[in-house]
């Protein structure tokens, strides 16, 4: 029979175990946690002593904050950065405006991955021209 390690008091990352949960996960004991944003969280002690879980959750989303760069003024291929315009899922948007002159909404990641670099004006040009 697997022994219970008692995490009580213990800080790992921006958790405090505050002490057991009520429930179980997977037949596993959980533990309730405060995070240091003021969110309590019931986490399975596996993933807490194994180092899986650091925060309620708000540790990824203050990184993806502070990884989300001003792309305003730049140029990607035929694309000017115009101005962000709102987050999705994927992160920040920018609003491009393509040297044949058509505005085009689009996520950070293409941008910088060089996934897109005009509106679409030169496949359509290359389209035409086949016909």
């Amino acid at each position: 029979m697997n022994k219970t390690i008692d995490m009580r008091g213990k800080t790992i990352g921006m958790l405090t175990v505050l002490g057991w949960a009520d429930e179980r996960v997977n037949g596993q004991i959980t533990w309730r946690c405060l995070c240091e944003c003021g969110v309590t969280k019931d986490i399975p002690g596996t993933w807490l002593r194994s180092g899986r879980i650091v925060s309620c959750g708000c540790h990824r989303k203050n990184i993806a904050r502070a990884k989300a760069i001003d792309l305003t003024g730049r140029q990607y291929g035929d694309l000017k950065v115009v101005k962000r315009t709102e987050n999705d899922k994927y992160g920040p948007r920018w609003l491009c405006k393509c040297l044949c002159g058509n505005k085009i909404d689009l996520p950070g990641g293409y941008l910088k991955s060089g996934l897109k670099v005009n509106c679409g004006c030169k496949r359509k040009k290359r389209v035409t021209k086949l016909k």
